[in-house]
């Protein structure tokens, strides 16, 4: 037999009943708007982030974007698919800066076989430049130009330590990088890792060092 139940009964049930379907319309809507709300956050990331091989800022450090032209030997305008690694490079000449360097690569670029550049340059005085998109291929580590990217530091001292401005520059830039890439401290190397290159020079023969600024960039990621 069917529930016999009060009037008054079934008006307490038919408003629970509303109730339900109220909140659970609210609790719909309220879903969709935090989704979207997701979306645009992540659409204005990807405005200023960028994603579009632009790199603006690391850390406190505003990027200066210094793009070389297109050319065979220097920026070949090829795709660059996938991320990897990190590459670190030193100038290895003590005193030579950012804009000497680029005007080098510049000098290079009517060049037949001088195939070589970075996508980033971290000057002594730790201001950072970018040459080439992260989205485009350099010229700097034979083997691994495909999936990885490539920074140069510059240094004044003769054995090829960082100042202290270059070695934080330097950091908040690989942070910058493994952050926007999903890398680990584990995936940035020394060029010399690549193929036995004393590159960075110092930081090839002080394992010690160079695991210790790893460290580093590990607590910060």
């Amino acid at each position: 037999m069917a529930e016999r139940i009060s009037k008054a009964e079934w008006k307490k049930r038919r408003k629970r009943k509303r109730m339900i379907r109220k909140y659970s319309i609210l609790g719909a809507f309220a879903l969709i708007v935090i989704l979207l709300l997701v979306l645009l956050i992540k659409f204005i990331s990807f405005l200023f982030n960028g994603n579009d091989g632009i790199i603006k800022k690391a850390g406190s450090h505003k990027i200066k974007v210094k793009l070389l032209e297109i050319s065979e030997t220097v920026r070949p305008g090829e795709e660059l698919k996938s991320v990897k690694g990190i590459v670190i490079h030193a100038t290895n000449k003590p005193g030579l800066s950012a804009d000497e360097l680029l005007k080098t690569y510049k000098d290079n670029t009517g060049s037949k076989d001088k195939f070589e550049s970075v996508h980033f340059i971290v000057d002594s005085d730790g201001a950072i430049y970018q040459c080439i998109p992260t989205d485009e291929i350099a010229f700097h580590a034979m083997g691994r130009n495909s999936d990885t990217l490539g920074i140069m530091f510059c240094h004044t001292s003769a054995d090829g330590q960082m100042t202290d401005s270059t070695r934080k520059a330097l950091k908040d830039l690989i942070v910058k990088l493994c952050k926007e890439y999903k890398l680990k401290a584990d995936n940035v190397i020394l060029h010399y890792d690549i193929n036995q290159k004393l590159c960075p020079a110092y930081y090839a023969e002080n394992a010690e060092s160079w695991q210790n600024f790893l460290k580093e960039v590990s607590d910060k990621l």
